[in-house]
């Protein structure tokens, strides 16, 4: 039997949804290290991060696993809040797919509407990157399915790895859960040979389709599984970035 491709134009966003309790000692803020020492605040520091990542449908059982490289930055905010991070260019290649794609296109990932954004939280003990919730420059929102080039002029085609979607659904982060798509902590890893990681476990990565839009596409039932290990370095001098309280 063909797997039904689960995928479309995803927004990842993140219902934030952490009540403010008490406690008798505040948990100190997260912030950004560059080979053990904090960055300063307001300095932006350029990073790459890689890895490999599964999205799988939980209904369906369609499947795409892909590589992944990520450019952008870290920054420790002025005034003492918690680190964010910012991605401005993303690519993956070499996906596998365990469902069929419509002749003329293929599985893959695209970026939509870069920069994402996300900021650094405690979550029972564990650091996580928490993806802001919007829509728009700023939350992130990917292509992912059966995808095939843009073109919108033969003269000038879209920069490569853009893609328009051939086939799928629309789906959204925590639709009806509060866990937030958010790695599993910061992994501090020990340097460049050994750097750290984010990792999407149980509790992170979780997609559920969106009600109908114009297209018709969407209607709430399906959901998809992130699962996967991220690497982050320093993209200048490979500087060993990591997050820490």
């Amino acid at each position: 039997m063909t797997k039904r491709p689960f995928i479309g134009l995803v927004p990842l966003l993140v219902a934030v949804a952490f009540a403010m309790v008490p406690t008798v000692a505040q948990a100190a803020t997260p912030h950004y290290f560059s080979e053990g020492a904090e960055i300063p605040q307001g300095e932006k520091v350029p990073t790459i991060d890689w890895g490999n990542t599964t999205v799988h449908g939980e209904q369906t059982g369609s499947e795409i696993s892909c590589h992944n490289a990520i450019g952008g930055y870290v920054e420790n905010p002025v005034g003492g809040g918690a680190g964010i991070d910012a991605i401005e260019a993303f690519a993956t290649w070499d996906c596998t797919i365990n469902y069929e794609c419509p002749a003329g296109t293929r599985g893959g990932v695209s970026p939509s509407l870069l920069p994402w954004t996300s900021a650094l939280v405690e979550v029972s003990g564990k650091i996580r990157s928490l993806s802001s919730k919007v829509i728009g420059a700023g939350g992130t929102r990917e292509v992912i399915g059966c995808t095939a080039p843009i073109f919108s002029n033969p003269d000038f085609p879209e920069p490569p790895g853009t893609g328009e979607l051939e086939q799928g659904g629309v789906f959204v982060v925590g639709a009806q859960t509060s866990d937030p798509l958010a790695p599993a902590g910061a992994k501090k890893g020990t340097g460049a040979l050994h750097p750290g990681f984010f990792e999407l476990d149980a509790a992170s990565g979780l997609l559920e389709e969106e009600e109908p839009n114009e297209s018709g596409h969407g209607n709430g039932t399906i959901t998809l599984k992130f699962t996967g290990k991220i690497f982050l370095l320093g993209f200048e001098h490979q500087e060993h970035i990591y997050a820490e309280n």
